[in-house]
């Protein structure tokens, strides 16, 4: 009869251990365990937190009381109430996404297509969402640049787990 031994691996928060003899010993060295980490979360995190703060500029010149109106400017880029919302809600998601290695990746791919599909509208068709979100053709330039940048890191980031 085959016996199989498998061997666990215990992290403790204090250097000390106990023997197969149960005796308290001190470690002289510390194990930490490290999760999954992936560069795609510096990146989520740095877009999430330009377009919350691009967003939080925005809303605080154009308060929340009609939505499409006032318009307002932030670095060049065109808001309305409503669009600057949209800015923090999608910042916020990546800056909460960025906590996780496999989330970020899967949001980055996403965020980014839809955010390049977005901005080649407004690009193509500016006055589109001009009433509604006063964007311009450098909003539309801006979440092309995102986009597709957060597409292609999201795509090509590595995930590294410790071993």
């Amino acid at each position: 009869m085959a016996t199989t031994s498998t061997k666990t691996q215990h992290y403790e928060s204090t250097p000390y251990r106990t023997t197969p003899d149960r005796e308290v010993v001190r470690d002289e060295h510390t194990q930490v365990a490290w999760g999954p980490w992936s560069p795609a979360q510096l990146v989520a995190g740095g877009i999430g937190l330009f377009l919350t703060v691009l967003g939080g500029i925005a809303l605080a010149r154009t308060g929340l009381g009609d939505m499409t109106s006032p318009e307002t400017t932030v670095l060049g880029f065109g808001h309305t109430p409503l669009m600057a919302i949209i800015e923090i809600g999608f910042g916020v998601l990546l800056m909460l996404d960025a906590a996780n290695a496999f989330a970020s990746r899967g949001m980055l791919i996403g965020f980014g297509a839809l955010a390049a599909a977005f901005g080649l509208i407004i690009v193509i068709e500016p006055g589109a969402f001009q009433d509604w979100l006063g964007v311009s053709r450098a909003n539309g330039w801006l979440y092309v640049g995102l986009g597709a940048g957060a597409f292609v890191l999201g795509s090509l980031s590595p995930v590294f787990t410790r071993r």
